[in-house]
């Protein structure tokens, strides 16, 4: 009975170190999940201000490509598309 007792202890001893051992990898874990999900907060906050500043550029370039559009010479004033000087396409600002 004695022996038994022994034997019982030494595997709850052995059962604790595994538990122990698991509880440490489940810690580190969850610090890497946490590190992980702050990393994506902070990258997801990065995208919306990037969207921002696309769709603010968007909007400057067709300002000026729509007052390129009514240019007028200021001898003759003659109104004229300056944006085909200046080679700007619309199509190439799809960028959303």
């Amino acid at each position: 009975m004695v022996e038994r007792c022994q034997e019982l202890q030494a595997e709850l001893h052995e059962a604790q170190k595994r538990f122990d051992g698991n509880f440490e990898r489940l810690e580190k874990a969850n610090l890497t999940t946490f590190q992980i999900a702050d990393r994506l907060a902070e990258e997801t906050e990065r995208v919306v201000y990037l969207e921002k500043q696309v769709v603010e550029h968007r909007k400057r370039f067709e300002t000026v490509t729509e007052r390129l559009e009514q240019v007028k010479c200021p001898e003759c004033e003659v109104r004229f598309n300056a944006s085909e000087f200046a080679n700007l396409d619309r199509s190439e600002t799809s960028l959303l």
